[in-house]
């Protein structure tokens, strides 16, 4: 069964930006979820990071910050057993 989540890839001119991070957080609630991770080298991360965290199927806010970038943001909305794709595509500064 797939997990509900979502997956974002991160890019800026079409190249893949690694190592930028990607704070995910519930905006009514942050102390329900708030999790930052860091994108690896093709610049995707995904969310749930660890097994054993959950999300709900709802909106979630998400922030996105690159060395060298303007900072990204926007709303996801996840669906139940869904895992959604998230495209960032980061200006340089």
């Amino acid at each position: 069964r797939a997990r509900t989540g979502v997956f974002f890839t991160v890019t800026s001119s079409g190249s893949p930006v690694p190592e930028a991070s990607v704070r995910v957080f519930d905006p009514i609630d942050p102390t329900q979820y708030d999790t930052t991770i860091l994108t690896d080298q093709f610049g995707r991360a995904y969310f749930p990071h660890e097994a054993s965290s959950t999300m709900l199927p709802q909106a979630y806010q998400y922030e996105v910050k690159g060395v060298g970038y303007q900072d990204g943001s926007g709303t996801a909305t996840l669906v139940l057993n869904e895992m959604k794709s998230e495209e960032v595509s980061l200006n340089p500064l």
